[in-house]
């Protein structure tokens, strides 16, 4: 499988397998602290789309999710990635 351009957000303390698993596909990985809103904004930088995969009770449901929907929306997800200096 080719991975273009992917980059999972991983909490601090993921499992080392499955971190290791999407780096074996090409993917990019960034450690986030989802209670500092800034890290998780850094790290969606210049994103076209993004998916969520977080999974749990309402600390990660509702808190979190809202961490990561506010960092897509301050970066410009959809349409981030034409002004990134990255590409």
């Amino acid at each position: 499988m080719n991975v273009a351009d992917a980059r999972a957000l991983v909490r601090h303390g993921a499992a080392q397998d499955k971190i290791e698993r999407l780096r074996e596909l090409g993917v990019m990985i960034a450690s986030v602290d989802w209670g500092r809103a800034s890290r998780a904004t850094e790290a969606c930088s210049c994103a076209s789309c993004a998916v969520s995969k977080l999974r749990g009770l309402r600390d990660v449901i509702v808190e979190t999710q809202t961490v990561l929907l506010d960092a897509v929306i301050k970066v410009g997800v959809p349409g981030g990635s034409r002004n990134c200096p990255h590409r």
